[in-house]
This record gives structure tokens, C-alpha cells and sequence, in this order.
């Protein structure tokens, strides 16, 4: 049975290529105007038209094709990703800068009720009490475990406060302006923060 069936498809293939000749003669014979000798070629309609497999096949783009591009695609992206999305942030950093803030917080909220900042030697106190747990010390990982915090006792109000790294204070705090850092040297990469 499935013999059969073979023939039967590849008889009716063989049909529909001889008569591709045919009706491209006649359409050549139309397109160049060329005499034919009182022989009126016959009109086809479109279902009478041959089917040419590989034009109709060629019209999409193959399943390898496509995961070929896909892939080609997906290295292109992975190679230039970083380049176009520079990650400045180290993720260790996103937690110091959270701390820093919620001090720096703390601290103006002290200051709007109070009406100034914490004076010296009272910053974990008041810290305590705005928080409900104790000064914690930096997460920032040079200084973890130190929570003492060291007092730049200068009145300069319009200069930060000056950090003494060799002191073992994870806080560098300045009443004078309310500014608070972490105790490090000015070339560390937190000093800015």
C-alpha cells in the first residue's frame, strides 16, 4: 500500500515538472511578443500552474537557521552587555550605602525636633533611641565589628568631617553639621559616599 502511494505522488510530481516547460514557453512566447506561427497557446488558470517545491520551500528560513541566529544573537549580547550596562555598584556596597543613609537620617529627624545635632559622645545614645537597638557597626567590611565612633570636634560648619582612619571608630561623626562617614582613609572608595 505504501508502495502505491509512492508512485502515485512521484507520477503526479513527474507531471507537474513537464509541464513547467510548457507554460514557461508560453509565457516567454507572450513576453517577447515572438510569432507563433497561427498556434493560440492556452489560457491556464492559476490552480493549472505548475508548483515549484523549491521556491515555495526557500520562502521561510529553516529550524537551524533560525537557532543559528538565536545563538549568534544571544553571543552578541552576552559580549556586549557589559559594555552598554557598565555595573558601577559592587552589590557589597548597596548595604554600607543603605546604612550610611539611615544614619544620615536619623540623624536630620534628631535635629528637626531637636533643632540641633547630637552633641559628642551622644550619638549611639540618640541613635538607640530613634531606632530602638543599638549604633550597629558599619557593614562595610574593612570596619566590621568596630561601632565606636570618633568625634571631629572642629566648629567649621561648611567643612565635612575629616576622617582619622587609624583610630579604631567605625564612625567618623562631626557635631558641628550633623555629617557622618564611615572611618576610613580619604583614597578608600567609601570616603565619598
Amino acid at each position: 500500500m505504501h508502495f502505491f502511494w509512492f508512485a502515485f505522488l512521484a507520477r503526479k510530481t513527474v507531471t507537474r515538472k513537464a509541464a513547467t516547460p510548457v507554460c514557461q514557453a508560453t509565457n516567454d512566447a507572450k513576453r517577447t511578443r515572438l510569432p507563433t506561427h497561427g498556434v493560440t497557446p492556452k489560457r491556464t488558470t492559476h490552480s493549472m500552474l505548475p508548483i515549484d517545491r523549491t521556491t515555495a520551500a526557500r520562502r521561510g528560513f529553516t529550524l537551524i537557521e533560525m537557532t543559528v541566529i538565536a545563538l549568534l544573537v544571544g553571543v552578541v549580547a552576552t559580549l556586549a552587555a557589559p559594555r552598554l550596562f557598565p555595573d558601577n555598584d559592587d552589590v557589597n556596597d548597596v548595604p554600607s550605602r543603605r546604612q550610611l543613609a539611615i544614619l544620615r537620617n536619623g540623624i536630620e529627624m534628631y535635629r528637626a525636633h531637636a533643632g540641633f545635632y547630637p552633641p559628642a559622645n551622644m550619638l549611639p545614645e540618640v541613635m538607640e533611641t530613634l531606632f530602638h537597638e543599638p549604633l550597629a557597626s558599619p557593614v562595610y567590611s574593612p570596619l566590621s565589628g568596630r561601632s565606636a565612633v570618633y568625634y571631629d570636634l572642629d566648629r567649621n560648619v561648611a567643612q565635612e568631617v575629616i576622617t582619622q582612619p587609624n583610630d579604631e571608630a567605625g564612625w567618623a561623626y562631626k557635631p558641628a553639621n550633623g555629617t557622618i562617614k564611615f572611618n576610613v582613609s580619604p583614597r578608600d572608595v567609601s570616603a565619598n559616599w
